[in-house]
């Protein structure tokens, strides 16, 4: 049908999707809730899966843009879920079989709380009509796992020595959760200090007016019950501690001097 199938995980949600022409919407949807709810996980699947999720693995580790990612999240939420590698570890990853997924989604999946999406040039009662006939008679599951609010937060610096050209650098903390008034501010606020424009502040400090990195962005994740807030680059190591200080500039500059009336309504 030349569409496009896949999936991926958050640190908070799964989610399956297709991507197709109109008139394959029926194919697609049959096809999405069949994995999602009827998946038999057939061993030797798995096998096979095994060496591709070990092969991804590898991937993000050589990735040394992709590897810090995990390890920034390891240092600001030491001993929690939040700070464990979504991807799981070799060992885990060895060990799955059948019985492991099917206890999972007994254990951890909640029908209440799934989200339908549909977007397309399809008419809505129609949409309805297909997710009658496909969602009516799934499998009911009710779990209810909580996960322990984070609130232990503290800071901390952490170095990884890697045979690499670049040395890169991850700058942040832990931030507001999705149900705070100030997320949005905030939300505007990383975007001024690094968002995806050129004109961004790190950006015009690093990049435009000393040549020290290619890139550099602030970002900020909201959860339920907290957030994260963070600054990444890559620069030559002996550029490294002078890039770190211009960081640090630019937050003093956030922190200290109000923002105009016009740079407030530009952002």
């Amino acid at each position: 049908m030349g569409g496009e199938l896949n999936a991926y995980t958050t640190k908070e949600k799964i989610a399956f999707y297709a991507s197709t022409l109109d008139r394959y919407y029926e194919n697609a949807f049959e096809l999405l809730t069949d994995i999602t709810f009827d998946s038999i996980f057939p061993e030797k699947q798995i096998e096979k899966e095994r060496s591709v999720i070990l092969e991804e693995m590898s991937m993000y580790y050589d990735a040394p843009d992709d590897a810090i990612q995990d390890e920034f999240d390891k240092v600001i939420f030491p001993n929690h879920p939040l700070g464990m590698n979504i991807l799981g570890t070799m060992e885990s990853v060895k060990s799955f079989h059948r019985s492991d997924f099917t206890s999972f989604i007994k254990s951890h999946i909640n029908t209440e709380k799934l989200v339908f999406c549909s977007v397309g040039n399809i008419p809505f009662k129609k949409v309805i009509r297909l997710a009658n006939k496909y969602l009516k008679d799934i499998p009911s599951y009710n779990a209810n796992k909580c996960r322990v609010p984070f609130n232990k937060y503290k800071p901390e610096i952490s170095e990884v020595k890697r045979s690499l050209t670049q040395a890169h650098c991850a700058i942040g903390r832990d931030a507001y959760s999705f149900s705070s008034d100030k997320r949005l501010p905030f939300f505007m606020l990383t975007n001024i200090l690094g968002g995806p424009g050129m004109i961004s502040r790190l950006n015009l400090a690093l990049r435009e007016k000393y040549g020290f990195v290619y890139a550099i962005d602030a970002t900020f994740q909201s959860y339920t019950d907290t957030g994260l807030f963070g600054i990444f680059f890559g620069t030559e190591p002996r550029q490294l501690k002078k890039s770190i200080s211009l960081v640090y500039k630019e937050l003093k500059k956030l922190r200290e001097i109000p923002l105009g009336t016009l740079q407030l309504r530009n952002a």
